[in-house]
């Protein structure tokens, strides 16, 4: 699984160049987590199509309550495993939001455009809809 999602990101590479892509000036921070979380989404519904075939079954990312029950189950705890469940919220939010968001926002483009795998051309206007993850609190 894992190693099919490492071979997303080689042909995302070899096809749309994501140094570039995720090359954002330091000062947009949120750009840069948004285009982050774009690639390991799609790296991540990869996996899942993958765990599916073995399966001898096909996922319907057309249907969108597939994709918002699978990424409601990433964030339940127990999800990530103990030792993410232990960490503090902010931090355990930094590690998990881009597999959560992304997925959700490429699954949502390939819901619009029944089911086709997204591209980060169809997939620009989820990058703007990302919601940032929760910052930690200022200390007092």
């Amino acid at each position: 699984m894992v190693l099919a999602h490492e071979l997303d990101h080689g042909l995302q590479d070899q096809t749309f160049d994501l140094h570039r892509f995720e090359d954002v000036p330091s000062s947009e921070g949120d750009a840069a987590l948004a285009r982050r979380a774009l690639v390991e989404g799609d790296g991540v519904a990869l996996m899942i199509e993958v765990m599916v075939a073995r399966s001898h079954a096909k996922v319907d990312w057309a249907n969108p309550e597939i994709a918002t029950a699978i990424e409601k189950a990433m964030g339940t705890p127990g999800s990530g495993g103990e030792d993410i469940d232990k960490a503090p919220l902010a931090i355990r939010e930094a590690m998990l939001f881009p597999y959560r968001a992304g997925f959700g926002s490429s699954r949502r483009c390939a819901a619009a455009s029944r089911g086709a795998r997204s591209t980060p051309r169809t997939l620009a206007a989820e990058v703007d809809r990302a919601d940032p993850p929760p910052r930690a609190l200022p200390r007092r």
